[in-house]
């Protein structure tokens, strides 16, 4: 019987869910956590230096902003999710954090995701292209990111 390739997929994810150890999962969610503290708090230091005027917006309203954001872009596409955390922050201080100052702060964690996504996307090209052994090296002699050098 033939399957449709998302169900296969779906099966596919599925197996591979129910096989991830607990203590390593614990480890991942925990480490995201850490991540998006660490990313918000950051974003809080740029939207203050970028809006010194604008007192009422705390390090909680950012962060609010900022789960706000990341939740939606995980669902919407082409990062609909800034425009809501620019819209959270500016409701909070409208006169003293307006939009242009606000959608700068953007730029810095912009900039570092598209050249992290470059370097990710280019070694995915190189392994659909070249195939990957798991030997840490990608098609003739091309060693992965990551990999030890021997």
């Amino acid at each position: 019987m033939l399957l449709d390739p998302a169900q296969d997929a779906l099966q596919l994810v599925a197996r591979h869910v129910v096989d991830v150890h607990p203590g390593w999962l614990s480890l991942g969610c925990g480490l995201l956590g850490v991540s998006q503290l660490v990313r918000t708090r950051g974003w809080f230091t740029i939207v203050r230096a970028a809006c010194p005027q604008a007192r009422t917006i705390r390090a909680r309203n950012v962060m609010a902003a900022s789960m706000a954001g990341a939740g939606l872009n995980g669902v919407l596409p082409a990062r609909s999710g800034d425009v809501v955390k620019l819209w959270l922050l500016h409701r909070r201080a409208p006169e003293d954090a307006p939009y242009a100052p606000l959608a700068a702060t953007l730029v810095p964690e912009g900039v570092f995701e598209a050249v992290d996504g470059q370097g990710r996307g280019g070694r995915g090209a190189v392994v659909a292209v070249a195939g990957d052994d798991g030997s840490g090296s990608v098609g003739e002699g091309v060693p992965a990111f990551g990999a030890k050098a021997n």
